[in-house]
């Protein structure tokens, strides 16, 4: 919870919650106790903050019995989810597709989801590897799509965030291993970096 607290402190404008098999993976009742907490510390504090759970090939029937347990806002589907398997959740979806060559292309056309996350093609991993995703063709999706809002991942942290925006100009970006001190735990310093690095770009 501490983390999540200073990710809101520092002006996140999503909080991700991982329930998949990761170093980071939360249990739903897990996420609704911090989400509760930080409400009741703060009434009002998540107002403006998307609760964001993030799942890998999961069963409907759980996606949306832990979006309605931990008060989720929106989902990130980060497996094999075909374009259909992306609709019918009543709530924003967010669709990770891996940048690898230019099939992306057709790939970002083929889902329906206003929201697409880019991180590298890394085989046998499904994000959260600390690789860079390919800046150039992610910056021509961006300008191929003006109707999609693309969030840029890969190895983002303080000291190449600000760069990653201004050559790709995503809608969002995304970290998460870069701003660790070992998997799963996160690095109040880095936090601090990289929430300056993306406010004064």
């Amino acid at each position: 919870s501490e983390d999540a607290r200073l990710a809101v402190a520092l002006g996140a404008d999503y909080l991700g919650f991982i329930f998949a098999p990761s170093p980071r993976q939360v249990a739903p009742e897990t996420a609704e106790a911090i989400l509760r907490s930080l409400e009741k510390e703060h009434p009002g504090w998540l107002s403006g903050v998307a609760r964001v759970g993030v799942f890998v090939n999961a069963d409907r029937g759980f996606i949306t019995g832990t979006a309605l347990k931990a008060g989720l806002t929106m989902l990130q589907l980060h497996g094999d989810e075909d374009p259909e398997g992306c609709t019918g959740f009543g709530l924003p979806v967010i669709k990770a597709l891996h940048v690898r060559d230019r099939s992306i292309f057709q790939l970002v056309a083929g889902y329906p989801t206003p929201y697409i996350l880019l991180e590298p093609h890394v085989p046998g991993k499904h994000g959260g590897t600390g690789v860079q995703a390919d800046w150039k063709l992610a910056a021509e999706l961006v300008r191929t799509f003006p109707d999609k809002r693309f969030f840029l991942a890969g190895g983002l942290g303080p000291a190449n965030v600000r760069a990653a925006i201004a050559a790709v100009q995503p809608y969002a970006v995304d970290a998460s291993s870069a701003l660790e001190s070992r998997p799963g735990i996160k690095d109040r310093q880095k936090m601090k970096e990289f929430s300056e690095s993306v406010s004064n770009r």
